[in-house]
């Protein structure tokens, strides 16, 4: 058990059984080509516009030396192995079904402690995001370049939901909605594929393509949005929920119908709620 899991725990017995089953998934993961394949769920406009980005020429030059942890492609595989869901988020449900499928071999006591990290969703639901994950298996930050929106894509392009991205995923995820021709599929491995195993780990793709969909604001520009998006944000969680932009447009005389409307053009990540990152997406448009 990692330290800050430890505390969470009140002091429990320490135990490597976390990062063991992680190490484990790591090592005996099948990543052939006849890994099973997941049809992801539906796409939103929103995503669509923005799953272009990446893929244009210019993103080579976006490559960066940053540094990151070797720990998250490691812990990204392993949560994506939780998320049958493939919403981003780890449920108690899904937590569960893990332990006992034995894809993580944790105790009662340890997994009750991971979900204490979780957030609450709109609905009430307690659910584990994969940054929330980290931090309580590593005692980490996650490093800022993954946001919401780049792991919502990236698990849009890894079909087999095994926390890679193979040329067959890619050929998977254009059937299913993201429309890569093959000299985008191309370039996105030889651009990303830097260890050369013919797969695209979530650093590797961070490493050269976390710039491309990232917006670049003035300290004035983002002082200015950060007001206006604290006026939304009520409760003050860093993220807009559906309750109080419904809320606001009740306000302001809108009806539900622009409260879906927003949502659905804004809510890259598909949980239900707008992050400022999003909000700073949406007021591009």
């Amino acid at each position: 058990m990692t330290p800050h899991l430890d505390r969470a725990c009140g002091g429990a017995a320490p135990s490597q059984y976390l990062l063991a089953a992680a190490l484990t998934l790591c090592a005996g993961a099948d990543h052939s080509e006849s890994s099973p394949s997941f049809t992801p769920p539906a796409l939103t406009p929103a995503l669509l516009s923005a799953a272009w980005t990446p893929f244009s020429t210019a993103a080579a030059a976006a490559t960066t030396t940053a540094t990151m942890d070797p720990m998250v492609d490691v812990l990204w595989a392993l949560f994506r192995r939780i998320d049958k869901s493939r919403d981003g988020k780890v449920s108690v449900k899904e937590l569960n079904a893990a332990r006992k499928r034995g894809d993580l071999d944790i105790s009662a006591a340890e997994a009750k402690a991971l979900m204490r990290f979780s957030d609450e969703d709109d609905n009430g639901n307690k659910e584990l995001s994969f940054a929330a994950f980290y931090v309580a298996t590593t005692d980490k930050q996650l490093d800022p370049r993954i946001t919401p929106s780049l792991l919502q894509l990236f698990t849009k392009l890894d079909a087999n939901n095994d926390g890679y991205v193979t040329k067959k995923d890619l050929e998977k995820a254009s059937e299913n909605g993201l429309f890569l021709t093959k000299k985008e599929r191309d370039f996105l491995l030889k651009a990303a594929d830097a260890d050369g195993d013919k797969r695209v780990s979530l650093s590797e793709y961070v490493n050269v393509f976390a710039d491309t969909i990232k917006v670049v604001l003035s300290p004035e520009e983002e002082q200015q949005l950060r007001a206006q998006f604290a006026l939304l944000d009520d409760n003050g969680d860093g993220y807009i929920s559906k309750s109080e932009l419904r809320k606001q447009c009740k306000s302001t005389g809108l009806t539900n119908k622009h409260v879906v409307a927003t949502l659905q053009a804004a809510d890259l990540d598909g949980d239900g709620t707008i992050s400022f990152e999003e909000f700073v997406q949406l007021m591009q448009k």
